[in-house]
């Protein structure tokens, strides 16, 4: 009840920075150290949204435009 598991405090984490940074993803990923590709694929995993707005809920499913998420081509 009380505890996170590791993958709830890599997507809060995630969350905050993209918040931090308004959305910019080349900021983010810097920030984070990981690739772009590897934040996409992150954010799809977790439900986020990547141009800001709602994040999906703890238990995974996603909520609002969490759903337009794509890979760079």
């Amino acid at each position: 009840p009380g505890t996170s598991t590791l993958e709830q405090l890599e997507k809060r984490h995630i969350c905050r920075v993209l918040q931090e940074v308004n959305y910019n993803k080349s900021k983010a990923s810097e920030l984070l150290g990981i690739d772009r590709v590897t934040l996409y694929r992150k954010a799809q995993r977790y439900g986020i949204n990547l141009r800001g707005g709602q994040i999906a809920s703890e238990g995974g499913q996603k909520e609002g435009r969490a759903r337009g998420n794509s890979l760079p081509r």
